[in-house]
């Protein structure tokens, strides 16, 4: 498993529902995604961002501190009331070196099942709540450059255009280590 970088098919793809939490597959998955999410320097990551469809984000919003302690895992998380706005600067690991100013809901609250699959409500604020945003976009297939203004992302075209061409071209990017990406 690796970050999957745009323009790769995989980022807009719809994830599907988690079905069967089969403990022992789960585990090791979940291990493996924030193996991947604190090598890249990332407080989050969604399946769909290392080519998994399922429905499974993982995070750990002191990941920088090495603190594993605050490790969390939503599966099929889905937003269920939203409030307030909070203007928040966003990177991704999926968009190394790109960054965006997005107007995100403040307060979020979700419902979601941990891996025991145990149904969790939580009413996340700010940096959870924005996290909770990003990852549940990427389940949906949208990206941070799907929310810039017109003006932010004619501002990045040029990059996107080099991503495009290294992607067609058949170079391979890596994400870089960013701190606090998503």
């Amino acid at each position: 498993m690796e970050i999957k970088i745009f323009p790769d098919p995989k980022l807009r793809v719809v994830a599907d529902k988690v079905q069967e939490f089969g403990e022992r597959e789960m585990n090791k998955t979940i291990k493996e995604m924030f193996r991947i999410m604190y090598e890249c320097g990332g407080i989050g990551l969604a399946g769909t961002q290392i080519g998994l469809d399922k429905r499974i984000v993982v995070c750990n919003l002191e990941a920088g501190s090495g603190n594993k302690t605050k490790e969390q895992v939503f599966i099929n998380p889905r937003i269920l009331k939203r409030k307030g706005t909070i203007l928040s600067d966003e990177g991704c690991l999926s968009l190394p070196g790109i960054r965006a100013n997005l107007n995100r809901y403040k307060r979020v609250k979700v419902e979601y099942f941990d891996e025991k699959e145990k149904k969790h409500l939580v009413e996340a604020e700010e940096l959870l709540a924005i996290l909770f945003q990003h990852e549940i976009d990427h389940l949906d297939g949208m990206l941070i450059i799907d929310r810039m203004s017109m003006s932010q992302k004619a501002a990045i075209n040029h990059v996107l255009k080099e991503f495009e061409e290294d992607f067609n071209n058949g170079k391979v990017r890596k994400s870089e280590k960013v701190d606090n990406a998503l």
